[in-house]
C-alpha cells in the first residue's frame, strides 16, 4: 500500500467503510486495506504532486462517506500545482473492474495549496421544493483560507474549457495571522445550514469558526480557542459517534494527542448567543496567561440565518490527553479496524511515518452489516 505515496502526512484518508485514499504523485489511488486490492484510480488532472487527499465528510452521517445510498461517493485533493479537485466516485462505473474518479470542479488558486476538506451541503434552490447537493470546500494556502461552493447533480468539468459548475465564496486571512498546519469542516449541530471550520498551525492554538452566511468565516470571529498543547499542532481528525457526540483529535509537535469532546446542548436566539460569546471572552481575557489548558468552552452555531434566529449550544471539552510518543505526531485519523493488515517497511526517509501506533476503542465485532454501530479506532502517524 505504501508504495509510490507521497512524503506528506495528509496525502491519505480512510472512508468509513474502510476504503483508503491516498495520494501517488499526480493521481489518486483507492486501496482496500481488508482485501489488499487497488479498486480505483484517478486520471491526470494535477500536473505536480498533491499534497492533501480528504474524503468529502458528509451532512447529517458518521464519518466521511458521502452519498446516502452509497451509489457515488466525492473526495477532494490539493496539490503543488494551486488546483484544488473536488472527483466523484461513480460505483456504477467501471473500467477493468477499477472505479474511475471523475473531476467534477478544478477550483485555481494563486499559490501551492497546502490542504483542504470539504462537507456535504443541501443548498436551497430557487425552487423550495428543489434542493441542490452541493458540497462546501475550505482550502489554506500560506496566508489566505478561502472557501468554495461546488454542485453534484450539476456539477461537470469539462476538460477543453476547463469549466465546472462551482463559485468562490469568501476568502480570509487566518486567525491571528497563525501558519495554518491543520483544518477540518464539519457539520456539528444537525440540520444545521452552516458548518463549522476548526483550524489550528504553529501557535499551539485551535481555532474554531462559525459563520451566518454559509462559507464567510472571518479570521476574527474565532468564538472559542483551544489550548492546551504547548508546541505545533498538526493534525486535526473528528469522528462522530452514535450517540450524536463528536470526538476531536488534535495531534501536536509536542508528541501529545488530545481527545475534545465536542456535545450539541440547548438551542437559544441569537441574542442569548452573543450575549454568552461576550461572557466568555471577557472570562478567557480574566484568566491569567499562564494557564495552559482549556478543559471547557462552550459556543454557538446558527441553525437559520438572520437576526433572531435559532442557534444550538455546543459544548467542547477535554476528554483524554494520550502520551507515550517520542517525537512530534504528525497526522491523526479515525479509522475503521481491518482483520489483516499489509505493511512494507523500509525505515525512515525524510517525512515518512518512522512509528505506528492504533489505539483500539472497542473490540470489533463479527458482523461487517453492523459496521455502523462501532466505535472507531485512532490511528496516530508521527
Amino acid at each position: 500500500m505504501s508504495c509510490g505515496v507521497n512524503p506528506t502526512p495528509l496525502c491519505f484518508d480512510w472512508c468509513v467503510d474502510g476504503t483508503v485514499c491516498y495520494a501517488a504523485d499526480t493521481t489518486i489511488v483507492l486501496y482496500h486495506p481488508q482485501n489488499a486490492t487497488v479498486i480505483g484510480a484517478s486520471g491526470k488532472v494535477h500536473n505536480k504532486r498533491i499534497n492533501c487527499v480528504r474524503w468529502v465528510r458528509s451532512k447529517g452521517r458518521k464519518g466521511r462517506s458521502l452519498s446516502e445510498g452509497r451509489k457515488a461517493r466525492s473526495l477532494v485533493s490539493a496539490g503543488v500545482d494551486g488546483k484544488v479537485v473536488v472527483w466523484k466516485i461513480d460505483e456504477e462505473k467501471k473500467v477493468e473492474d477499477l472505479l474511475v474518479l471523475q473531476p467534477l470542479a478544478v477550483l485555481d488558486h494563486d499559490d501551492f495549496v497546502l490542504m483542504a476538506d470539504a462537507v456535504m451541503m443541501t443548498v436551497p434552490g430557487e425552487d423550495d421544493n428543489n434542493d441542490d447537493e452541493q458540497v462546501l470546500v475550505v482550502t489554506a494556502t500560506t496566508d489566505i483560507i478561502t472557501t468554495w461552493l461546488v454542485s453534484l447533480q450539476t456539477g461537470t468539468y469539462n476538460t477543453s474549457t476547463r469549466q465546472g459548475t462551482y463559485r468562490r465564496i469568501h476568502t480570509t486571512p487566518p486567525p491571528d495571522k497563525v501558519y495554518i498546519m491543520c483544518l477540518c469542516v464539519l457539520d456539528v449541530c444537525q440540520g444545521g445550514r452552516y458548518p463549522v471550520l476548526m483550524c489550528a498551525g504553529h501557535n499551539a492554538k485551535i481555532y474554531i469558526m462559525t459563520s451566518r452566511d454559509l462559507g464567510v468565516y472571518g479570521s476574527n470571529e474565532a468564538v472559542c480557542t483551544l489550548t492546551g498543547h504547548e508546541d505545533w499542532v498538526m493534525s486535526l481528525s473528528v469522528m462522530r459517534e452514535d450517540s450524536g457526540d463528536y470526538l476531536l483529535a488534535s495531534g501536536s509537535k509536542d508528541s501529545t494527542v488530545r481527545l475534545w469532546r465536542l456535545t450539541t446542548t440547548t438551542t437559544t436566539t441569537t441574542t442569548t448567543a452573543t450575549t454568552t460569546i461576550k461572557e466568555q471572552q471577557e472570562q478567557q481575557q480574566e484568566e491569567p496567561k499562564e494557564q495552559l489548558q482549556v478543559k471547557s468552552c462552550v459556543f454557538q452555531v446558527p441553525m437559520l440565518g438572520g437576526e433572531g434566529s435559532v442557534c444550538c449550544d455546543v459544548l467542547v471539552r477535554l476528554e483524554a490527553v494520550l502520551a507515550g510518543h517520542e517525537g512530534q505526531v504528525s497526522e491523526v485519523y479515525w479509522a475503521q479496524p481491518v482483520y489483516r493488515v499489509h505493511m512494507h517497511c523500509e525505515g525512515q526517509r525524510g517525512n515518512r511515518p518512522e512509528q505506528v501506533s492504533c489505539l483500539e476503542g472497542c473490540r470489533p465485532r463479527a458482523n461487517e452489516d453492523q459496521i455502523s454501530g462501532r466505535r472507531e479506532d485512532l490511528t496516530i502517524h508521527m
